[in-house]
């Protein structure tokens, strides 16, 4: 295994994410779906970590994905405030 494969991968979100997300979001509450938001910013900002001995960002992949699924979580809370 090569260093690089340990701090990368190549999985991103895809449509099929995006529709399962979307999906889900809508059988959450506010409250839930606040949680959840909170919970991908957290895996992010763990994703983010710079590791001490190369100083390269931990999984910029796995963190642009947390990013994903966290905007989508927001838009349904977005949605739900507008249409209220």
């Amino acid at each position: 295994m090569s260093l690089n494969s340990t701090f990368q991968t190549t999985a991103s979100a895809t449509g099929q994410d995006f529709s399962r997300w979307q999906s889900h979001a809508k059988t959450l509450t506010a409250s839930q779906l606040r949680f959840a938001i909170s919970d991908c910013q957290k895996a992010r900002e763990a994703m983010l970590q710079r590791d001490t001995a190369t100083g390269r960002v931990f999984n910029q992949v796995k963190a642009d994905f947390y990013l994903d699924q966290l905007i989508t979580f927001k838009d349904e809370l977005i949605e739900r405030a507008i249409n209220r």
